[in-house]
């Protein structure tokens, strides 16, 4: 057995990268380490039955760009496998979007890796980071004073949407992947601007790493150590967010932390819960820009009522809460409750419904203020309307002489603004209030001693 395709099968069984018949599929530049790595899985293929695809992204950055692309495509006809290559013009991409060259490549790569695995049915994106890579990472980020989640460097396995990137060659150096090259003759395209220093990870590795190997002979290794170290303390950060937003108000299309739960945390760990149920409502993983958005979130100092857009998702700083939501316009649909009856209030995230009991049954109630409430049947009526407020609605609110504008009542409460047009609102048949759902009822509804039946209207999940 070669000593690097045992290291990778170690690699790949420690971290369960691959899985019986899983479908990868292997992100080739036409590298050595791409070479290595797509030789490499396909010599496992059988071992693990697996369903592979090759999927190549000319970035139109050099006169020879196109070459490196024929190059994958017939590496790929040897192995008889299917292979997918498109075409970006990055420097296009990163002008329009004010990337830089690297943000916008990657952004582009796992964009076509994630298309890709989505028109095949893969479950699996490998690509051919290094160990040496992962040193020249942390060493980047060391020279940048990176937070401690980004100093952890490149890790073992991430998710990009409903895919898994996987790094099978993580913990390979790059001199063993080129004597395996060299052992099978094996040829690969070497790009050229990989030695422009200029950019700071060639500056790394051309010059700052030689020289620490002058100063330091065991730096690499204690480079190496360091973010091991950082992605254990980064998975605990990440465990214990998980347990936050586990612990938050959830809707089908809103988190909605309270300030109180976000109180006394580290900064870390209330970025990761942001960014945690960010993708949980956003249903994809943060590209870079979205977590530096998140990164430079102060839960703490932001104005009431202010927000932040990521990616298909605001983040909203309420009086007591921050709230993770889909972005969107205000709801306008209002659903019809017939009366007994339940109605899916969709917009909302709730769903309404309507008993009729017998008023002697009833424990004495009277506050709206909650999320279930009894009303006069007479007043209610045979089905009842539930909308978002409109600007001029009004209600008698109960016990008080005279009526009210509900944007008052909102205001009295401390409901933020956007939060406004989300809260529920029952109405009767002549479009009258009956209540302002979690506020109060209208003093017309309210349940009396001439009361012989009442309707009971409950809002849940």
């Amino acid at each position: 057995m070669n000593d690097l395709q045992g290291k990778v099968r170690r690699t790949i069984e420690t971290h369960g990268l691959l899985r019986p018949r899983d479908t990868v599929v292997i992100a080739v530049s036409g590298g050595p380490d791409s070479v290595a790595l797509l030789h490499l899985l396909t010599a496992m293929r059988t071992e693990y039955d697996l369903t592979l695809h090759v999927a190549h992204l000319n970035h139109q950055l050099r006169p020879d760009a196109a070459e490196d692309a024929e190059f994958v495509r017939g590496l790929v006809s040897q192995l008889d496998l299917p292979v997918h290559i498109a075409s970006v013009d990055i420097r296009a991409l990163a002008t329009d979007k004010r990337l830089s060259l690297e943000e916008a490549g990657r952004e582009a790569r796992y964009a076509l890796f994630a298309r890709v695995a989505t028109a095949t049915g893969a479950s699996r994106v490998a690509t051919g980071h290094t160990r040496d890579d992962q040193v020249e990472t942390v060493a980047m980020r060391l020279l940048q004073n990176a937070p401690w989640g980004v100093l952890a460097g490149i890790p073992v396995a991430r998710p990009l949407g409903s895919v898994m990137v996987v790094r099978p060659l993580l913990e390979a150096l790059r001199a063993q992947i080129v004597e395996y090259l060299h052992a099978r003759r094996l040829i690969w395209r070497v790009d050229p601007s990989n030695r422009d220093q200029r950019f700071v990870r060639n500056w790394v590795r051309e010059t700052w790493l030689p020289s620490l190997d002058t100063r330091v002979p065991q730096g690499r290794r204690l480079l190496w150590e360091m973010g091991a170290a950082a992605q254990d303390a980064d998975r605990l950060l990440w465990a214990a967010a998980a347990r936050v937003v586990g612990g938050a108000k959830q809707t089908r299309s809103t988190i909605t932390l309270t300030l109180e739960a976000l109180h006394g945390l580290p900064p870390e760990m209330v970025r990761r819960a942001m960014r945690l149920a960010i993708r949980q409502i956003g249903g994809t993983e943060l590209l870079p820009r979205d977590v530096s958005a998140v990164g430079r979130l102060d839960i703490a100092s932001r104005r009431v009522g202010q927000e932040i857009r990521v990616g298909r998702c605001a983040v909203r700083r309420g009086y007591e809460t921050v709230e993770v939501t889909v972005a969107g316009s205000d709801i306008m649909s209002t659903y019809e409750l017939p009366v007994p009856g339940r109605v899916d209030a969709r917009d909302f995230g709730v769903v309404v419904t309507a008993e009729v009991l017998d008023r002697a049954v009833l424990p004495q109630v009277a506050s709206g203020r909650s999320d279930a409430v009894y009303l006069d049947a007479h007043a209610v009526g045979a089905a009842v309307g539930v909308r978002s407020w409109r600007p001029g609605d009004r209600v008698a609110p109960l016990g008080l002489r005279g009526s009210k504008k509900v944007h008052d009542i909102f205001v009295d409460g401390k409901v933020p603004r956007w939060q406004r047009s989300r809260v529920p609102l029952v109405t009767d048949a002549r479009g009258q209030i009956l209540w302002i759902v979690g506020h109060t009822i209208a003093d017309s509804a309210k349940i009396t001693s001439a009361s012989t039946k009442v309707v009971h209207l409950r809002v849940g999940p």
